[in-house]
């Protein structure tokens, strides 16, 4: 678990400060009033958007301009989006206790993202 506001400081420093030790409490009891988050590796690969985002990311095209190496490290740090989006929303205090809850916050928005940069991608918009 990764909190992205204070992702570079020690874990003593990061507990002795008062905010973060709230963040850390808020994360510990919403944690378990919400979804495992395992369940995003079990909605993902129903959900239509990923699945053709996933067909994008390891299709013809884009695996010919950009390499099969490229695509799998886009797969992995897609997949890493989705747990790191999960942990920030606990962080933040937002119960995810329906896989519609996962789908809309969690999956949804990070498959639009890297939709967009995948896009841009094949549109010579990105660094390769």
């Amino acid at each position: 678990m990764i909190d992205k506001e204070c992702e570079n400081t020690h874990l003593k420093s990061y507990m002795s400060n008062e905010k973060n030790f709230k963040r850390f409490i808020t994360h510990v009891i919403i944690n378990y009033q919400s979804l495992q988050e395992q369940r995003i590796n079990i909605l993902m690969v129903h959900n239509r958007a990923y699945q053709k985002l996933e067909d994008s990311l390891f299709g013809e095209t884009f695996v010919r301009e950009n390499g099969f190496q490229k695509a799998y490290k886009l797969h992995n740090e897609l997949i890493h989006a989705f747990h790191n989006c999960y942990h920030d929303l606990l962080f933040e205090g937002t119960i995810i206790d329906t896989d519609e809850i996962v789908e809309e916050k969690v999956i949804e928005p990070i498959v639009q993202r890297y939709d967009v940069r995948i896009h841009e991608m094949l549109e010579g918009g990105e660094n390769r």
